[in-house]
């Protein structure tokens, strides 16, 4: 599953995470520096995977400021590497980790450029 690594420096990177939903959430988990991670909906179709239990990252200002910027919510601030992965909702109503499509990876380093990054 293609998604987008966002560093705290603001640097990005393209990542293929495992289909597998253990090792997902593994390497999720490694990626973020945290114990394990967690999932926040920062837009429609797009939701972003912070580490939890690591109490002494540095802040991630462009990461947040993307949240900001996508969801309309200026609260929210994030520290550690993150992870944005693109979901999907099924009919039945459950949502789907799904690739990032090229179109929202361009999207999204567009705007973290906007914020300084990349």
């Amino acid at each position: 599953m293609i998604c987008l690594l966002i560093e705290v420096d603001g640097r990005s990177r393209e990542i293929d995470l495992p289909a597998d939903p253990a090792e997902r959430d593994d390497m999720l988990a490694a990626l973020t520096g945290g114990d394990f991670a967690l999932r926040e909906t920062i837009d429609r179709g797009l939701d972003l995977w912070m580490g939890i239990g690591q109490h002494d990252s540095p802040a991630n200002a462009p990461a947040s400021a993307l949240a900001a910027d996508l969801s309309g919510e200026s609260w929210r601030h994030y520290h550690g590497p993150v992870v944005v992965c693109g979901v999907e909702l099924s009919e039945a109503g459950e949502e789907h980790a799904v690739d990032l499509t090229g179109d929202q990876l361009a999207a999204l380093r567009w705007r973290l450029g906007r914020h300084g990054a990349d």
